[in-house]
């Protein structure tokens, strides 16, 4: 079992996304090492430039209904 957190370990920032990016307000690309993960994944960030970094602990945002794949993280948030 792995997550549902994890850290960021690299990142960069879209100010301007276009219509096919998973968000459409600026956010960031990283990649995350879940928590019990050997590996990072890559996903989208939602966040204030000023929040990101490596090392940042991160939480997925969740569908409201889920069916049990990859696209039920909507995307990662920065944990407070």
């Amino acid at each position: 079992p792995v997550g549902p957190g994890g850290v960021i370990t690299s990142w960069c920032w879209v100010s301007n996304p276009n219509a096919d990016h998973p968000l459409q307000g600026p956010f960031a690309w990283a990649l995350i090492k879940l928590d019990g993960a050997d590996t990072a994944m890559i996903h989208a960030v939602a966040a204030e430039e000023s929040q990101m970094a490596t090392g940042a602990r991160v939480s997925p945002r969740w569908k409201v209904e889920c069916e049990g794949n990859i696209h039920d993280i909507v995307c990662f948030e920065v944990a407070p």
